[in-house]
C-alpha cells in the first residue's frame, strides 16, 4: 500500500511540475511585445458506463461472471499548452500537448440466473429452484493521461491519450440470490423456500454473500488508450467549457488469474482558463469624427 501512495504521489508531482514548467511564455517588463503560446489549466467531470470484457472468477468453483456494466465517472484536471505560436507556425499551432491527473472508477457488477436441484429430506422429493449469481466488483483508480490533441477548426478537437492508473482499491462480492421462493410440490401442497438466517433458522432470507474480499492476483498498475472528440463553447477569450466524449480501451487484464478488463466510454464537461495573456487587443481606437454638412 505505501508502494501505491508513493506512486500516487510522485503522480501529483509530476503533473505540478509538468504545469510549472510549461508555463514559461508569460509576459514581463523585459519583453512585453512577444506573442504568447495559449495555456489552458482546467477541471473535468464526466459521467458513463463501465464495460466488462473477459470473465471475472470469484471463490465459487463453477461461477464464471460475463457481460457486467457498471456506472462510471472520472474527476481530473487538466493542462495543456500550444506547440507553436500562429505567427511562428500556422499548421503547429493547431497541435497542443498536455497531461490530466484523475480519479475514476471502474465498477461493474455482472450476473446471471441458474437452476439448480435441491433435494427436500422432509418431504422425500427434490425439485429445480432458480437462483440469481451476482458479482459486484468495485474499483478506484488514481492516474496520469499525457495526451495530444488537434483542433481542425477553434471549435472542434480531437485528442488522444495514454493513460497510466494505479488501482488503489479493488474489491469484489459474490451474492447468491433465490428467485423461486415458493413452490407446488406434486401432492399439490404449497411450501415457501427461503434461506435460514444463520443461527435464527426462522428468520427467513432470499440472499447470501457467498464472498466478499479484496481482488486476489490484482494487477495494480493499468495501462489504457482514451481517444476523444470534443468541441468548445467560448464564454470569452480566456474561458471556454468543452464538453466531449471519450473511450477508455484497456491493454493489461484487471487480475493475473483471468482475462478480465474493463472498457468505458464517458460524456465530459471541461471548464478552461486560458493562462497566456489575451490575443485581443482591448483598447479602443479613436474613430474619426464625421461633420455632416446642412
Amino acid at each position: 500500500m505505501n508502494t501505491i501512495k508513493h506512486l500516487f504521489f510522485f503522480s501529483v508531482m509530476f503533473f505540478l511540475f509538468t504545469v510549472t514548467v510549461l508555463c514559461d511564455g508569460f509576459s514581463s517588463p523585459l519583453g512585453p511585445g512577444a506573442k504568447e503560446k495559449d495555456s489552458y489549466l482546467g477541471i473535468l467531470l464526466g459521467f458513463g458506463q463501465n464495460i466488462q470484457n473477459g470473465e471475472a472468477v470469484v471463490n465459487c468453483k463453477d461461477c464464471v461472471f460475463r457481460d457486467g456494466l457498471g456506472f462510471g465517472y472520472t474527476f481530473g484536471f487538466t493542462y495543456q499548452k500550444q506547440f507553436a505560436r500562429v505567427d511562428d507556425d500556422p499548421f503547429l499551432s493547431n497541435f497542443f500537448y498536455g497531461a490530466m491527473l484523475h480519479l475514476s472508477n471502474r465498477n461493474i457488477s455482472p450476473s446471471y440466473r441458474e437452476i439448480g436441484t435441491q433435494d427436500f429430506s422432509e418431504y422425500d422429493i427434490s425439485f429445480p429452484i432458480t437462483f440469481r449469481q451476482i458479482n459486484e466488483i468495485t474499483i478506484m483508480t488514481a492516474g496520469l493521461m499525457p495526451y495530444i490533441s488537434y483542433y481542425p477548426i477553434k471549435y472542434l478537437f480531437v485528442r488522444f491519450g495514454v493513460d497510466g492508473s494505479i488501482v488503489f482499491n479493488a474489491n469484489t462480492k459474490h451474492t447468491m440470490e433465490l428467485l423461486d421462493r415458493r413452490k407446488t410440490l406434486p401432492n399439490g401442497e404449497v411450501v415457501d423456500i427461503y434461506i435460514p438466517a444463520g443461527i435464527n433458522a426462522n428468520r427467513k432470507t432470499y440472499s447470501t454473500v457467498r464472498q466478499d474480499s479484496p481482488m486476489d492476483d490484482l494487477n495494480r498498475f493499468q495501462m489504457s488508450i482514451v481517444p476523444m472528440l470534443g468541441g468548445n463553447i467560448y464564454f470569452s477569450d480566456k474561458f471556454l467549457c468543452s464538453p466531449s466524449f471519450s473511450y477508455h480501451i484497456p491493454l493489461q487484464y484487471i487480475v493475473s488469474s483471468s482475462d478480465l478488463s474493463i472498457s468505458a466510454w464517458r460524456l465530459n464537461v471541461e471548464f478552461r482558463y486560458n493562462l497566456a495573456t489575451s490575443n485581443r487587443i482591448y483598447q479602443s481606437k479613436e474613430k474619426p469624427k464625421v461633420i455632416r454638412k446642412r
